[in-house]
């Protein structure tokens, strides 16, 4: 079989031979809980990339959306949030936010389409949050257009509902909107970025 990704196979002793390797020539030392010369720049890289204030950092998407959500309905005092049916706290946590968090989500938009500023309006409960992926996976990579992103951007802002932007595949939006992602996400409250 025709190995096409372009990465050998490699035993565990090579691995870790190898991260050695890189960490002498790039001294980096230990991180501990999250704090360590190497892992913090790497922290304030991103967040300036991206233009957040801050980045963090965390093992897993899974753990990095919930945090999100988390943080946006304490602070509002809301345990609802909102996001389309695709979504991945929605399709693939295993209800996650609610057995962990205690946490609601109402759907919005319909099944096979982006959301729009209008399927916000229709909420029947006050949110704390709204997840939008950027581009949306389940739904071929579809995405609103730039306007209706910052109408959806704007109505969030005035209706005090903090938007969560699921970036995992932010660069392939960033591409397709043929803008930085600095302009893609403005406006936004936090964001997931993935490096996969």
């Amino acid at each position: 079989m025709k190995k096409l990704d372009g990465h050998k196979n490699i035993s565990l002793n090579e691995f870790y031979s190898e991260l050695a390797a890189y960490c002498e020539s790039n001294k980096v030392g230990k991180d501990i809980y999250g704090t360590g010369e190497f892992l913090n720049n790497f922290e304030r890289e991103v967040a300036e990339a991206v233009g957040m204030e801050e980045a963090l950092f965390l093992p897993s998407g899974v753990m990095a959306q919930l945090i999100a959500i988390k943080i946006w309905g304490d602070e509002k005092s809301r345990h609802t949030f909102a996001c389309h049916e695709s979504c991945h706290l929605i399709r693939h946590e295993e209800d996650a936010y609610k057995e962990l968090l205690g946490f609601d989500a109402e759907l919005v938009g319909s099944k096979d389409s982006v959301p729009l500023v209008s399927d916000l309006k229709s909420l029947s409960t006050k949110v704390s949050s709204y997840i939008h992926e950027l581009p949306m996976r389940h739904l071929g990579g579809d995405l609103p257009s730039l306007e209706e992103l910052d109408k959806i951007k704007k109505y969030c802002h005035e209706n005090d509902i903090k938007l969560h932007i699921d970036g995992a595949r932010i660069f392939e939006a960033a591409c397709f909107y043929e803008c930085d992602i600095k302009e893609l996400i403005n406006g936004a409250d936090s964001m997931f970025l993935s490096f996969y």
